[in-house]
């Protein structure tokens, strides 16, 4: 498929952490140089950032006022 899908997901209880299924996922599958990674505000911090760009990889999150970016 061109668009290279489906991808591979985490299933789990309603209270598991949307964070830790992504970085399961990070440790665990491998990915095209270059993915882009989308998120909700449940995905962010600079562990889970971090680890997408370690990998070459690029993100897009929604964040809410709550989160504090360092320039």
């Amino acid at each position: 498929m061109g668009t290279r899908l489906p991808w591979p997901w985490e299933m789990g209880l309603s209270d598991l952490s949307e964070r830790a299924h992504l970085q399961a996922m990070l440790d665990n599958q491998m990915f095209p140089r270059n993915t882009l990674f989308w998120g909700d505000a449940g995905c962010v911090g600079y562990d889970v950032w971090n680890s997408i760009l370690e990998k070459w990889h690029r993100f897009l999150s929604r964040i809410g006022s709550n989160v504090r970016l360092i320039t």
